[in-house]
């Protein structure tokens, strides 16, 4: 919002919107109005999204995670040799 030109907005608003005539359609006149002047004023925020794909992170990648916090939560829950060497195995 602070890259808004305000200054040009305040004028707009006062050279569109001091007068309208009494009727069933003011309503509507208004609210295109504001919306017009808005969108020449107030800057709208990009479409493209901030976060970047990964490529290189495919199914493979996800299943070898899973089995890497499933063989921590093992050795976690019992923490044995056996379990610790799976999870070693499965982090190398």
């Amino acid at each position: 919002m602070s890259k808004a030109n305000w200054t040009k907005f305040e004028a707009l608003c006062l050279e569109m919107l001091t007068s309208f005539p009494f009727g069933s359609t003011v309503i509507d006149e208004f609210t295109s109005n504001i919306l017009t002047i808005a969108e020449d004023c107030i800057l709208k925020t990009s479409d493209k999204s901030i976060a970047r794909k990964n490529l290189w992170f495919n199914d493979d990648c996800k299943e070898v995670m899973a089995e890497r916090k499933r063989d921590l939560r093992n050795f976690k829950h019992e923490p044995i040799s056996s379990n610790l060497d799976a999870f070693k195995i499965s982090r190398a």
